[in-house]
């Protein structure tokens, strides 16, 4: 079954990987970060984090448990504040 291209949460084919994620994941790829082990670097904990970000503590448990991918706006914040660029906080496997 193909995914709905307005609502693509409609997908209801099955995934073809193993790991023990779901279909959403295999279909969106959330990136791999480095993030829960550049804030422990610096002695912050998620709540500092996110208030210098402006998000929820549970946003940035979010993305460090690679759950949710932040925005392009998110990803730039949170290198500044981890003292990293983009391109070093989030891996891609692909």
């Amino acid at each position: 079954m193909k995914k709905n291209k307005k609502n693509p949460a409609n997908y209801s084919g099955s995934c073809n990987h193993s790991g023990g994620h779901s279909t959403w994941n295999c279909i969106f790829y959330l990136m791999k970060n480095k993030i829960k082990e550049l804030r422990k670097s610096i002695k912050i904990s998620q709540q500092e984090l996110a208030d210098r970000c402006n998000v929820t503590r549970q946003t940035i448990n979010a993305i460090e448990n690679e759950k949710y991918d932040p925005s392009l706006q998110l990803a730039f914040d949170l290198a500044k504040n981890l003292n990293t660029t983009v391109d070093k906080l989030f891996i891609s496997d692909k």
